[in-house]
């Protein structure tokens, strides 16, 4: 009897035991996965500018017209996430590897609609800067939910090679990269990879090397994604084949300081450092508390803010960058240089209040309506991009985006209005002449028949006006204006 009380008080004293191990295990601790997942969907609106350094070497080719190297631009694509070394292969079918179109939702858009034109304004090999502004929740993927890890992958396609040894001198086209460099908000600049950048493969000893690494992945590829008779589509790009893959040592990255492309194919940047410093820059330590709407009031879109990165070095152009709210079909996009206006109820508000396409009166200000879907769509799934011409070494008071939903119900006051915070491009000792395209310092018949032989074309190296790069009556008639200027030495 006694043995089988003692039994009975054992088993009494372990379930206890087990019930308090259970209740202050699974209510108490936060772990590092949870901490990690409140800092993600903190951030997960604030917008990354990726700003990519390019090296452009030209090639004229007579079949398609087309001069300059073109990058898709692919992020988180492909992989198998082992780790940051990326070094899966394809025979165990990853996702993404082999796939002949890519996931399109991967692509990020670029100053050439769906893809990124790497275009000089001379004849010579050129170094070209482009920004692409990415939301954390795009730019930072975490594969597992079970763990911590966070990667992030850029992979830039070079699909448009070009060469011809039957020239004088051989027509080579090619595309190098020299420098990534993420920026957050206010131009905060949180990390920059090089091909100095320590990286596994070269550089073991260093503790910084395994957050970072860099390879290629060459072969045919098209724009398109579809499997043609000479090429296969995005496939080569991402097959992961031993005979197609290079390193930066086979590439001589270091040597050349930068990684060149001379074929066509993808170099890949895979990188834990990325999204760790954006985290450590930008996250708090404390997650927001969720937002509960109101039943009673109508889910309608807040305030939508858009960021403005200005075009290094001339600043005469500034890219326009919003999260894109799934129930907006168009935005009104306001550049203003003007303090306020009074609206046509009489009311005084923060921001231009014209209703005329372009550049309504003389005063710099601009009011342009964009699509969030169709042919002419400035946005993807999350993210809205636009670039427009600007005064450089001006002071703009704000930018606005004004939401337009199906029924046309829109944003009507301050309260549903998101405005940027006052801004200025700087640019260079002599700010570029509009529709100056040959770089002479005025506008002349050179520039009319560059503009001419682009008719009906996209190309965002001539485009003057519109939401779109497409050449059309608009920049002929925005041209006209500025015929016979001269640029005047500052």
């Amino acid at each position: 009897m006694l043995h089988l009380k003692r039994v009975f008080f054992y088993s009494i004293f372990i379930f206890g035991v087990g019930l308090l191990f259970t209740f202050t295990h699974s209510v108490f601790p936060v772990t590092a996965q949870d901490a990690l997942e409140a800092k993600l969907l903190q951030l997960s609106d604030t917008m990354i500018t990726v700003r990519t350094h390019y090296y452009a070497v030209p090639g004229a080719n007579p079949t398609d017209n087309s001069t300059w190297p073109s990058i898709a631009l692919y992020l988180n694509n492909a992989s198998g996430y082992d780790g940051v070394l990326d070094n899966s292969t394809c025979s165990t079918q990853n996702t993404g590897c082999g796939t002949p179109n890519l996931y399109p939702e991967k692509k990020i858009r670029g100053n050439c609609g769906d893809h990124w034109c790497i275009a000089g304004n001379g004849s010579g090999p050129e170094t070209v800067v482009l920004d692409a502004t990415i939301p954390v929740s795009q730019l930072i993927h975490r594969p597992y939910a079970d763990t911590d890890f966070i990667v992030t992958k850029l992979s830039y396609v070079f699909f448009n090679d070009y060469w011809n040894p039957g020239t004088t001198p051989p027509t080579d086209r090619d595309v190098g990269i020299s420098k990534i460099e993420i920026f957050g908000p206010s131009n905060q600049l949180i990390e920059s990879l090089t091909p100095a950048t320590p990286t596994y493969l070269i550089d073991r000893s260093d503790n910084f090397a395994s957050k970072n690494n860099f390879y290629f992945d060459l072969g045919m590829v098209n724009i398109e994604g579809e499997t043609s008779g000479e090429q296969s589509g995005m496939v080569l790009a991402f097959d992961k084949k031993p005979e197609s893959m290079q390193s930066i040592i086979d590439n001589n990255s270091r040597e050349k300081g930068m990684w060149l492309l001379t074929q066509e194919g993808s170099f890949n940047a895979v990188s834990a450092s990325i999204p760790e410093k954006i985290i450590a820059a930008l996250a708090t330590t404390q997650a927001p508390e969720p937002v509960v709407p109101d039943p009673e009031q109508p889910l309608l879109p807040g305030k939508i803010a858009p960021q403005v990165v200005c075009k290094p070095e001339t600043g005469d152009q500034a890219t326009f960058t919003w999260k894109h709210d799934p129930q907006a079909v168009k935005y009104i996009l306001r550049i203003d240089q003007q303090n306020e206006c009074i609206n046509s109820t009489g009311t005084t508000v923060p921001w231009f209040c014209g209703e005329q396409e372009g550049f309504p009166n003389n005063t710099g200000d601009q009011y342009h309506v964009v699509h969030a879907a169709g042919e002419k769509a400035v946005c993807n799934d999350t993210t809205c991009s636009v670039t427009k011409p600007i005064l450089a070494n001006t002071t703009y008071t704000t930018a606005s985006i004004q939401w337009v939903l199906a029924d046309n119900n829109t944003a009507s006051d301050e309260s549903r209005i998101g405005l940027s915070e006052s801004f200025s491009c700087a640019g260079s000792a002599l700010t570029p002449l509009r529709g100056d395209f040959t770089g002479d310092g005025i506008v002349d018949i050179f520039d009319y028949n560059k503009l001419v032989a682009r008719f009906g074309q996209e190309d965002c190296s001539v485009n003057l006006m519109g939401p779109s790069c497409v050449i059309d009556k608009e920049d002929f008639t925005y041209f006209l204006t500025q015929f016979g200027l001269k640029r005047m030495a500052q």
